[in-house]
């Protein structure tokens, strides 16, 4: 089981964020394992295309979809997880009120 596929991930990714410890998990009886992300608090099945991007948990390159957010940006929103609110993201450099309020209206974010 590729685990960073399943968590969206890429190798990279997966190697700053996950233990090289992975754990493995073993269906048994015939039953299948279904991957999970947090949205909002609650588990959700994962699926393989996101239908929203999560400040806390979607990858660089779903981060720099959003409006006002290039690569660097989407690298700073990484690095200063965890997110509590959008309107914290005007901590990142270059993204004030205006811009992060565009952000918020365009309905690419989760919750």
């Amino acid at each position: 089981m590729r685990f960073p596929d399943l968590l969206s991930l890429s190798h990279q990714e997966a190697r700053d964020r996950i233990s090289d410890h992975a754990p493995v998990y073993v269906g048994l009886s015939g039953a299948t394992l279904q991957p999970v992300h947090v949205a909002s608090g609650k588990l959700m099945p994962r699926t393989s295309t996101p239908d929203c991007i999560d400040l806390n948990a979607s990858r660089v390159s779903l981060l720099d979809e959003l409006p006002h957010i290039g690569p660097a940006r989407a690298e700073d929103i990484v690095e200063a997880r965890p997110w509590a609110s959008t309107d914290h993201l005007t901590r990142i450099n270059g993204l004030g009120t205006a811009k992060v309020h565009e952000i918020q209206v365009s309905n690419l974010l989760c919750g």
